[in-house]
């Protein structure tokens, strides 16, 4: 049995004793992280160490990073998405287990303008380019056979039932055909949407804003996600998503999304 979690922790540090409270609790083999905010130098590594976790990074600072945290040691990572559109941004991370298994830890481009120049396209210009740079190294892999594990912060709200209300955020990045369409891409490809494909009904949440009581009142989005290769498939068990992570004392404002492959 293999537990593998996706999470946006929303600053590392300032989260750090709920993640490793979660971890010693809950005792993911595999946990992504996104949205770690803090340089290289700056991770808490030892911290985790301390109880009996490996930990690989590309962290940035003050925004964006990404880790993957394991019971096991990582080999041949790789920090950079081949081919991403420049400038660097600290979005990707993948390592092999001992069974070859690639794991990925992404955090996709949310692509909305700057509050105070809406009509600015230049970040969904770099969203789109991202997605597509990811898309083209999946099918890369795809093509090899390898077995997959694709998990993160997708910014993209993939159907209408997996936001509180589609009618808000119908112009918004998040929801537009082209950012959509490349989501799709992935599906296409053959990765399978673990807790989609097994909780098809929609409605479910991963991502409450701090803001507007979202969360006491459930105005969600399903932005997280776990995907993995098709030869997986038969080995896909449960997938649910932790969401009394988000009701904690300072909490991230997504809460952890798990997938459990026998």
């Amino acid at each position: 049995m293999i537990n593998i979690v996706t999470w946006n922790i929303n600053s590392i540090n300032a989260r750090l004793p709920a993640l490793i409270a979660y971890l010693k609790q809950k005792q993911p083999d595999f946990l992504l992280l996104q949205e770690i905010k803090c340089l290289n130098d700056n991770f808490p590594k030892q911290q985790i160490s301390e109880i009996g976790y490996n930990a690989l990074f590309a962290g940035q600072k003050a925004y964006n990073g990404v880790a993957l945290i394991s019971k096991e040691p990582l080999s041949n990572p790789l920090f950079e998405l081949p081919n991403a559109p420049e400038p660097y941004q600290a979005r990707f991370i993948q390592a092999e287990t001992k069974q070859k298994l690639k794991i990925i830890s992404v955090y996709v481009p949310n692509g909305n303008p700057p509050l105070k120049d809406p009509e600015n396209i230049e970040k969904l210009k770099y969203k789109l380019s991202w997605q597509k740079a990811l898309n083209d190294y999946i099918h890369k892999l795809i093509n090899q056979n390898e077995s997959l594990i694709l998990g993160g912060d997708f910014n993209v709200i993939i159907n209408d039932n997996d936001v509180y209300n589609p009618e808000v955020y119908k112009n918004n990045a998040l929801m537009l055909p082209e950012v959509r369409q490349n989501m799709q891409k992935l599906h296409d490809l053959g990765m399978i949407n673990t807790f989609k494909h097994l909780h098809p009904e929609g409605g479910n949440y991963s991502f409450w804003d701090y803001t507007m009581g979202a969360w006491q009142k459930n105005m969600g989005m399903l932005i997280d996600d776990i995907l993995i290769s098709p030869n997986l498939l038969q080995n896909l068990k449960e997938s649910f998503i932790d969401k009394q992570m988000r009701g904690i004392d300072k909490p991230s404002d997504h809460a952890p999304l798990w997938t459990v492959l026998n």
